[in-house]
C-alpha cells in the first residue's frame, strides 16, 4: 500500500507541477537567455532577507563566467548585508566548483542526490518573488534558455515547500561536507597525491582541497536537522558551548541584534571556561573547525565564538 501511495503522490505532483508550468507560460513575461540572468539580478538587488532555490549548479561556459561572475558579486554584495542565501544543486562530483564559488561569495549550499533539475531552476526572494529558468529541451545539463519572473507569495510558497523538503531531507549534504567525502575519497584512491592536484581536478582553492582540516567539533545546541551524525565527521558535539536557549531565540539570526548577541554570548561563555577550554588548548596547537547549521555565513553563533576565542588567544590566556 505504501509503494502505491507514493506512486499516486508522484503522478499527483507531476500532474500539478505540468499545471503550475502551463501557467506560467500564460501569466509571466517570457525572458530570453540574457533577460533572465538580468533578471536574476535584479530579483538579487531587491532581496531584503532571504534568497533561496534550486540550480543545476554546472559550471558556467566560457561565453557566459562574465555574467556567472557579476551574480556571485552581487550574492556577495547582499550576504555583507545580512541577507541569507541558500542554494540545493543535484549531488555530483561536477557540480562542486560551483558550490565552492557560492560558498565563498556568502551563500549555503546542500547537495542532494535525488534532486532533478531536468525543466525547471527557481530563485525565490523574500518569499513573494519567484524566477523561473527552463532549458531549451529537458536534460540536467542543458543550459537555461528562458525564464519567468512570477511576483506571487501563493507561487513562492509552493516552491518554498519544495526547496524546505529536500533543504531539510537526511539525504542532503552540506558543502563543506560533500567536499571534503570527494577530497578525501581522491586522496584514498591516490596516495600521496598534493592538495594542488587536487584542487585542480575539481577546481576548488587549495585550502578546500587539504584533507586535513583539523579536530572538528558541532557547537550548535540543537543538532541540524537532516544531517546524519557520520556525515559531520566530528570529534565532538560541544552542545555547553553553544548560546543558551533564551539567547539563541531572542537573536532570531537578525542581523540588527548582531553586535548585542556577541555580548550577550561572550558574557555567557565567561561564566563556563571549562566549556571552551579544551578548544582553545587545541587551538593553540592544531587547525580546529567549528561546524554549524545557519544559513546566514556572517551572523551565527559559530562566528561569534572564533571571534571569542580569537580573542583569548590574543591575549594570551589559558581559561
Amino acid at each position: 500500500m505504501q509503494i502505491s501511495f507514493e506512486v499516486v503522490q508522484s503522478r499527483r505532483e507531476e500532474r500539478a507541477r505540468g499545471n503550475l508550468i502551463s501557467e506560467m507560460y500564460r501569466t509571466a513575461r517570457v525572458f530570453s537567455r540574457q533577460e533572465y540572468f538580468i533578471a536574476v539580478m535584479e530579483a538579487l538587488l531587491k532581496a531584503k532577507t532571504e534568497v533561496f532555490g534550486c540550480v543545476t549548479g554546472s559550471s558556467p561556459r566560457a561565453d557566459h563566467e562574465s555574467t556567472v561572475d557579476r551574480i556571485l558579486d552581487q550574492i556577495k554584495v547582499e550576504s555583507s548585508k545580512g541577507v541569507n542565501v541558500g542554494y540545493l544543486i543535484p549531488r555530483s562530483p561536477d557540480r562542486i566548483e560551483m558550490g565552492s564559488l557560492y560558498t565563498r561569495a556568502g551563500a549555503k549550499i546542500r547537495y542532494h542526490p535525488g534532486l532533478i533539475v531536468n525543466d525547471l531552476r527557481y530563485m525565490v526572494v523574500d518569499c513573494r518573488l519567484v524566477v523561473i529558468g527552463l532549458p531549451e529541451k529537458s536534460g540536467e545539463r542543458e543550459p537555461t534558455r528562458q525564464g519567468y519572473a512570477i511576483p506571487s507569495e501563493g507561487m513562492a510558497n509552493l516552491f518554498q515547500d519544495h526547496f524546505e523538503r529536500y533543504w531539510e531531507s537526511p539525504e542532503a549534504t552540506p558543502y563543506e561536507v560533500y567536499v571534503k567525502e570527494l577530497v578525501s575519497e581522491i586522496v584514498r584512491m591516490n596516495l600521496g597525491v598534493s592538495p594542488d592536484v587536487v584542487s585542480r581536478q575539481l577546481r576548488i582553492p587549495d585550502q578546500e582541497a587539504d584533507p586535513d582540516d583539523g579536530h572538528r567539533f558541532l557547537v550548535e545546541r540543537l543538532w541540524p536537522r537532516g544531517i546524519k551524525k557520520e556525515a559531520l565527521q566530528m570529534e565532538e558535539w560541544l552542545k555547553d558551548i553553544a548560546p543558551s536557549g533564551a539567547l539563541r531565540r531572542w537573536f532570531g539570526h537578525d542581523p540588527g541584534k548582531w553586535d548585542e548577541f556577541r555580548r550577550r554570548y561572550a558574557a555567557e561563555l565567561d561564566t563556563k571556561p571549562e566549556a571552551w577550554r579544551l578548544v582553545l588548548a587545541m587551538v593553540r596547537r592544531d587547525r580546529v573547525t567549528l561546524l554549524y547549521s545557519a544559513r546566514d555565513t556572517k551572523h551565527n553563533s559559530a562566528i561569534a565564538l572564533r571571534n571569542y576565542l580569537r580573542h583569548k588567544l590574543q591575549k594570551g590566556e589559558r581559561h
